[in-house]
């Protein structure tokens, strides 16, 4: 086998092949935390050109209040323009990468790194950038982090490519640049390891892998912090009183609520995706008609647009005196003054909305994630119940912001069923020992609710549906990521439908194969013709000179195609007990022959490179 540029890289270095994983992990997380600080200041840059340039001083539609925004009197319903303005920035971009820039990429992304090469094109960084920030920065209410993680995850496929390495080295270095990446974004490296476990790997855990997954991690976190200087998500999060003792348990009825509420917005996000999917209308115009549908609602309910950080900082920041003005600012009509259960109610509403903003944003064709909308609606969730608390148990429970941050962690576990990133996303966040109990009473609860309601989460649904199953061990990855045409062998002895008996019997004699493919003048696959089919006439040694190929041969024929993976291969072959089977392309004609000794090798050297 010839070295390839890892190995010789590796020579030069005097290192180990592992070693040169976990410095190149190293190296990758530097990189994820670069593009986090360029995608940063991307976002910030389309921002400032919508809602500064054009919202607020072209079109007067909104009014500086601070670092915030109000809507104007008068003028707001020119908000309702913003998302689609971008769109039509969307619609350039989508013009020079055509296939890549509209929708959710997630499962897509899931997909290819599981199930496939896990070979991502570099310029994916480029257009998860732009189309992100842009849809975020116009008012379209998706989340940065989907992308970021995607960028990073490119990064570790490129690097994987420039290094020649397998397939399952490239899948580790992908997930490496992912943790990195949404390390990078919350300041949280532990977080960020969990995220690609539970998320990226489907819940695959190795010590090697962990390994690479925490230097990324951490190579990324320590240069965000010593140089770049990038806010986390959350802004500052102020010390917060978590409870302990019986008020522990009001933690379990925030779980029940946030796993109903997870299969909702699951739910609704797919079905409302479908139906953009079925509408037949030309794909730039559904995200603009998509865009214009989520101005319109913003006009009315200011709260959903973006992904919500900044409104999840301000209700950190936020006493029970300052939360009936911010309300107002997001959506929350009339004055509440100090209703709480008033407050929760129209809290709860304004997570429906984000709900929808969120699912008709992405359904119709807007890029970015799901990861910010998720956390604004827990928090918005987690505050009404915090409210409702505080109505209920006015002596015991005196302050909601707890309840906003064990909210906005166990929604984000219930969608995505991803438990240990939340609870340890929220350790990292509040840095409290004390802050974990709460949380993992909900998220547990919550994701355990979620889960039995529907066994997929927001990111594999949608795969699901197309009958791709994500929940695989590696031995059977391996056999789903191999088409059959990697493995036929594609000399085969053909025979012709027309070919007489005792010309074929005379081939078969000398012939080491126990089968032989029929086909027609055109190639095309007519049968199949076994030794027991020619044993069965040479019995009626006289009818060797009348009869042809085609009248002894079996015309119902179980085959392959050439893009079927080995999998669907061996439940064919094993369905019947056939040793081999004919391989044909799209056009029906023959391409080779598959047997199960060709599967069982190829099976063998996809696991040794694996651990090489």
């Amino acid at each position: 086998m010839p070295a390839t540029p890892a190995d010789r890289f590796g020579q030069r270095l005097h290192i180990s092949p592992n070693t040169l994983l976990i410095v190149t992990a190293a190296a990758i997380g530097l990189g994820a935390a670069l593009a986090n600080y360029a995608f940063y200041w991307l976002i910030q840059g389309a921002h400032r050109l919508f809602f500064h340039l054009i919202a607020a001083d072209v079109l007067g539609a909104v009014t500086p209040r601070g670092q915030h925004f109000q809507l104007s009197e008068g003028r707001a319903w020119l908000i309702a323009l913003l998302p689609g303005l971008g769109v039509v920035l969307l619609y350039f971009l989508a013009r020079v990468f055509p296939g890549e820039v509209y929708g959710y990429g997630m499962p897509r992304f899931l997909e290819r790194v599981n199930l496939k090469d896990a070979r991502l094109p570099a310029r994916n960084i480029v257009i998860k950038m732009l189309s992100a920030a842009i849809t975020v920065g116009s008012g379209g209410s998706v989340g940065k982090e989907g992308p970021v993680v995607q960028i990073g995850g490119t990064m570790g496929s490129v690097a994987s490519g420039l290094l020649g390495m397998s397939t399952e080295r490239t899948r580790l270095l992908v997930a490496s640049g992912a943790a990195a990446a949404i390390a990078a974004a919350f300041d949280a490296p532990i977080a960020g390891v969990l995220f690609a476990i539970e998320i990226i790997l489907i819940g695959a855990f190795e010590l090697q892998v962990f390994t690479m997954l925490i230097v990324a991690a951490a190579s990324s976190v320590a240069l965000t912090r010593g140089l770049l200087n990038v806010p986390s998500v959350f802004g500052e999060v102020p010390v917060l009183d978590f409870p302990a003792g019986w008020q522990l348990m009001l933690y379990l009825g925030l779980g029940v609520l946030l796993g109903l509420a997870a299969w909702l917005y699951n739910t609704l996000f797919h079905r409302i995706g479908r139906l953009w999917k079925a509408l037949p209308l030309n794909q730039h115009l559904k995200p603009f008609l998509g865009a214009s549908l989520v101005g319109l609602l913003g006009v009315f309910v200011f709260g959903v647009f973006g992904d919500g950080a900044e409104w999840i900082a301000r209700l950190f920041a936020a006493g029970s005196d300052d939360l009936p003005a911010i309300l107002d600012e997001m959506w929350v009509p009339g004055d509440m003054g100090g209703h709480y259960l008033l407050m929760g109610l129209g809290l709860v509403a304004l997570a429906l909305f984000k709900m929808l903003a969120t699912a008709t944003t992405l359904g119709s064709g807007g890029a970015g994630g799901v990861f910010g909308p998720a956390l604004f609606i827990g928090a918005a969730l987690g505050t009404a119940f915090g409210l409702a608390m505080m109505s209920l148990f006015p002596g015991a429970v005196q302050d909601f912001r707890p309840f906003t941050l064990v909210g906005m962690c166990a929604f984000l576990s219930a969608s995505t069923h991803a438990p240990l990133t939340s609870i340890f996303l929220m350790f990292e966040v509040t840095n409290r020992a004390d802050s974990v109990l709460p949380v993992l009473f909900a998220s547990v609860l919550g994701t355990a609710l979620s889960h039995k309601l529907n066994r997929e989460s927001i990111d594999t649904l949608e795969l699901a549906e197309r009958r791709v199953d994500m929940h695989l061990g590696k031995e059977e990855r391996i056999l789903v990521i191999t088409p059959v045409a990697e493995v036929m062998r594609t000399r085969v002895e053909r025979v012709n439908i027309k070919e007489p008996l005792r010309q074929l019997v005379a081939r078969v004699l000398d012939s080491r194969h126990t089968h032989f493919p029929l086909v027609d003048d055109e190639g095309h696959l007519r049968g199949i013709i076994g030794l027991s089919d020619i044993r069965s006439v040479l019995a009626q040694p006289e009818a060797l000179d009348f009869l042809i190929a085609l009248d002894v041969a079996a015309t119902d024929v179980v085959f392959v195609q050439t893009d079927d993976n080995l999998r669907t291969a061996m439940s064919k072959l094993n369905f019947r007990g056939f040793s081999e089977i004919p391989v044909v392309d799209a056009d029906g004609k023959l391409a080779g022959m598959l047997a199960q000794i060709d599967v069982i090798n190829a099976y063998n050297k996809k696991i040794l490179q694996a651990k090489l």
